[in-house]
């Protein structure tokens, strides 16, 4: 078993800033830069495309929008305490920077994101040396197949 921290992002499907004031789904574009900033930071991600989250709004109505989730884990097991500690603090910082670029990029009063303590684990299979030329699909393509 091991120590880890899962970071959530939780990103609009659709955006309410457009040149008309109306709501438009954002691009594959705009979610590979939020996957590809916290692959960089962390090794990796992974995409949940179909979420819906759900509020209260001011009129005591519930309100339920699509959203997306970017998640993504650290291992601190083989780091000492300190170390751990440290690297915490850096990666929520981090993650909270993501939420406040997107709630301006999307035009959001408030993008959530979380920080858990859970157990993953890794399982190995075969390695494949080599994987044929055309079967790796660009980011771009699987993310914005991820929006329809």
């Amino acid at each position: 078993m091991s120590k880890e921290l899962e970071y959530k992002l939780y990103l609009p499907k659709y955006s309410n800033v457009d040149k008309n004031n109306a709501r438009q789904k954002i691009s594959s574009k705009a979610l590979e830069k939020y996957v590809k900033k916290i692959s960089q930071h962390f090794g990796g991600a992974s995409v949940t495309p179909k979420i819906a989250g759900c509020y209260i709004d001011d009129y005591k109505k519930l309100v339920c929008d699509e959203n997306i989730a970017i998640s993504t884990n650290r291992t601190y097991t083989s780091m000492n305490t300190t170390i751990a500690e440290a690297t915490n603090k850096s990666d929520r910082k981090f993650i909270e920077s993501m939420a406040e670029e997107a709630a301006v990029e999307f035009g959001q009063d408030s993008i959530m994101f979380v920080v858990s303590p859970h157990d993953a684990e890794f399982v190995d299979g075969p390695y494949l040396p080599t994987i044929k030329k055309g079967i790796v699909e660009k980011p771009n393509t699987v993310l914005n197949r991820l929006l329809q």
